[in-house]
């Protein structure tokens, strides 16, 4: 992975953003250790965006340097603050050569919104003022390899079947699964090499990866398997109702929408993992199969050839009807009874 650090050191503003946080970490220090910045540097401050004006943070960069050739200011959390008047993000142009004005984003879940029009609108302000952005991401074809990497570096091997397990168990995230390996590296012991055994037996999935694999069972007409997987997602204090409504029938929504973005793809004669402007533009926004990870649209392609778009639409019925016994809007016998009843339902649709 190349961060381009060298280019970086070219300007006096840079963005670091990116989903990655462990490689958004990396990238800020091995930019503070190029520009020569150590722990407690005088010539070097740290911000949170939200709790300093923008104003300050160039007041702050403009300082005249003490010992070092740059005066660095790094401002965190940025995607928490968006000037009502954008027109302020012009600022950013007044940052002098003996500055650096190091802005690292970071991702709000909650407010996923607000986050991507904030991410655009930093990104073209550090560009207007002839910044340079660091993108710190990785493609998901690499990820495996990263994991066998950092497990050599650790003194362990990594068997590729066991990589490609933990890049699915952590749903495509480096740097969840680069933690989930130094856990692994300690699991195993004196064991030379981590297995795929290994990593089911000690790797805690995520919470999307669990409804997925509840919606692998679903489609495989696993009911068992599916309701054990269901017991995994709802293993917490909560009722059945709030899990479900507040994630699981949210998941299975989103899925059934790419499910159906896939097909209209596949009846329209065109290939689902370059789809075509013109057929692009009647899929919705949100979700959208042309924004998704190829991790995602690559294990959905698959289950598109198998069915069509009546099923589909059969399987946002059930959806819906079970969401509205959740509400006590229809009559049920109990929450886990119509979330159990909604699975049997799908496996019968799908199959």
């Amino acid at each position: 992975m190349r961060l381009q650090i060298e280019e970086a050191l070219k300007h006096s503003v840079v963005l670091i953003e990116g989903s990655e946080d462990m490689l958004r970490r990396k990238a800020l220090h091995e930019l503070l250790h190029a520009s020569g910045i150590g722990a407690d540097d005088f010539d070097c401050e740290s911000l949170n965006a939200d709790e300093q004006s923008m104003i300050e943070w160039i007041g702050a960069a403009s300082t005249i340097p003490f010992l070092s050739e740059r005066r660095t200011v790094i401002v965190r959390n940025l995607l928490r603050y968006l000037p009502e008047d954008q027109s302020k993000l012009k600022m950013l142009k007044d940052v002098p050569a003996t500055g650096r004005l190091i802005l690292v984003t970071d991702e709000d879940p909650l407010n996923a919104e607000r986050t991507k029009k904030a991410k655009t609108s930093w990104a073209k302000a550090v560009k207007d003022a002839n910044g340079h952005t660091i993108t710190c991401e990785i493609e998901q074809a690499k990820l495996a390899e990263e994991f066998i990497a950092h497990a050599k570096g650790l003194g362990k091997g990594m068997s590729r079947p066991a990589a490609a397990q933990l890049a699915d168990m952590v749903s495509g995230s480096y740097s969840r699964g680069i933690g989930e390996v130094e856990k692994l590296s300690l699991y195993i012991g004196d064991a030379p090499e981590i297995r795929e055994a290994d990593v089911k037996a000690s790797v805690a999935a995520t919470h999307e990866w669990n409804i997925w694999a509840l919606l692998d069972a679903v489609r495989e007409k696993r009911v068992g398997e599916a309701v054990r997987q269901l017991r995994i997602v709802s293993a917490s204090n909560k009722k059945m109702a709030d899990i479900a409504i507040s994630s699981v029938l949210p998941q299975f929504t989103r899925y059934f929408r790419l499910l159906w973005q896939a097909r209209v793809a596949l009846d329209a004669g065109v290939n689902p993992a370059s789809v075509p402007k013109e057929i692009a533009a009647q899929f919705p926004s949100k979700p959208n199969w042309t924004e998704e990870k190829p991790g995602t649209t690559n294990r959905i392609i698959p289950q598109a050839r198998k069915v069509n778009l009546d099923q589909i639409e059969r399987c946002f019925a059930e959806i819906r009807l079970a969401d509205s016994r959740l509400k006590g809007i229809e009559p049920a016998a109990s929450d886990e009874d119509t979330m159990e009843r909604l699975i049997m339902r799908l496996a019968e649709i799908l199959t």
